[in-house]
């Protein structure tokens, strides 16, 4: 660390500031005028910095208790080391209890918002959350086909943690059909998963969520995920709170090959609000930095894990996660 001295000088007396700053800074001195001098910090091009930072680009609803939705995504992926972007799909009037209303955005409003981010930032990962509407999956399809190159990261949020629909048979339908097959990895829980893959092969049914084996065996997560994959989508990450078993596990499906890689991890006591879209959103972090899917799911695992064993209790519902629990120490 190197430091320097900033001398400024007010009403005949000098003051003298030591500061110090990280590698990778360097400054120069400036002056205005005879009774003020200050020195400015320049960013040493050669070394890390905040323009390093992979862009990711987030639709998503908007939770005012910053709990999940658009707040979440944008916690997450900064704390993952990503400058997020956001477009908000829909506004919700919602607690952490539970969601009371959706309000969906103008389709056109939520276009012309792609447009100009895409013109201004050199985005390398999009993540996709609580949709809002048929026409805004429509849109967010169009968008996608014109950005076939960038990884996709879409959680399709059928229900709300407390259980209420926030998608109707319509959208998800719509999600299957037009936003599937541009997807790179989703991210349903088994529930979502089900539901989805009910409409691209109606006989398809979990009979009980608690009935899902990590073995695989006859109509469980291993059809629903192989119908998913029909649709184009390159990966499934199936998650498994909803499953009931302990430890959890999360099975990995990616197309052509034949075995799912199971991810296993502790299953907590409490109940939170926003685990799948702190999870989600870490995924596209850590893939947006150029993490392979795997990786990218094991190490998103890791770092919601200890958000939901450090989460706050701010509401009085359920538990929010603490994205930043690395700083909540200092």
């Amino acid at each position: 660390m190197s430091p320097f001295i900033a001398s400024r000088r007010k009403r005949g007396e000098a003051e003298a500031i030591r500061v110090s700053f990280p590698p990778g800074l360097r400054y120069a001195r400036n002056k205005r005028g005879p009774r003020f001098r200050w020195y400015s910090l320049i960013l040493n091009p050669k070394s890390h910095s905040i323009m390093q930072k992979p862009v990711v680009l987030v639709f998503s609803g908007f939770d005012p208790t910053g709990g999940a939705g658009t707040l979440a995504d944008v916690q997450t992926l900064s704390a993952v080391g990503c400058y997020p972007v956001s477009i908000v799909t829909a506004l919700t009037v919602q607690d952490t209890h539970t969601v009371y209303k959706v309000v969906p955005v103008r389709t056109s409003l939520l276009f012309e918002q792609a447009q100009v981010l895409f013109q201004d930032f050199s985005i390398v990962a999009i993540k996709i959350g609580l949709i809002g509407s048929v026409k805004n999956a429509l849109t967010l399809a169009r968008i996608l086909q014109s950005h076939p190159r960038l990884p996709v990261i879409l959680d399709p949020v059928l229900y709300s943690g407390g259980g209420v629909s926030l998608a109707d048979k319509n959208l998800q339908k719509a999600i299957l059909t037009h936003l599937m097959p541009l997807v790179t990895i989703a991210t349903p829980n088994i529930i979502e998963a089900n539901a989805l893959a009910k409409h691209y092969q109606p006989q398809i049914n979990l009979r009980s969520i608690r009935n899902w084996m990590p073995d695989f065996a006859g109509m469980t997560t291993l059809s629903i995920a192989n119908v998913l994959l029909k649709t184009g989508c390159h990966a499934v990450w199936v998650t498994g709170t909803e499953s009931g078993t302990s430890p959890i596990q999360h099975p990995l499906f990616i197309s052509g090959v034949p075995s799912p890689i199971v991810f296993s991890c502790e299953r907590l006591p409490y109940v939170y609000h926003g685990s799948g879209c702190t999870l989600a959103a870490s995924l596209a972090g850590f893939i947006a930095k150029g993490a392979s899917i795997p990786d990218a799911c094991q190490q998103a695992l890791d770092y919601t894990l200890q958000t939901l064993k450090e989460a706050y209790t701010f509401g009085k519902g359920q538990k929010i996660p603490n994205r930043f629990f690395s700083y909540s120490k200092v």
